[in-house]
């Protein structure tokens, strides 16, 4: 049903959004799971937006896991890499 309404890439992005951040929520330490959300994907680059430069260093340290668990769930999911920004 996707293929023949032509929506599989955003379904699929959709996706991986969902699933990058409930790793998220269940990495960070507890009480901060708000810190750090996953935004956007954009040519194989997900980018996860931090509150602070502490979370940002969180989830660039962990983000073979977050990719790992995307990839489990999503085998077919084109993501290569997680790039943090510091915002609001």
């Amino acid at each position: 049903m996707l293929k023949r309404h032509q929506i599989t890439a955003q379904v699929t992005t959709a996706r991986m959004i969902e699933v990058a951040n409930e790793t998220l929520a269940r990495l960070l330490p507890e009480g901060r799971s708000t810190d750090a959300n996953a935004v956007s994907v954009r040519e194989g680059t997900m980018v996860v937006l931090c509150r602070n430069a502490a979370a940002a260093e969180f989830v660039s340290t962990r983000s073979n896991e977050i990719l790992d668990a995307i990839k489990a769930s999503l085998p077919s999911a084109r993501v290569d890499r997680i790039r943090t920004r510091i915002g609001v």
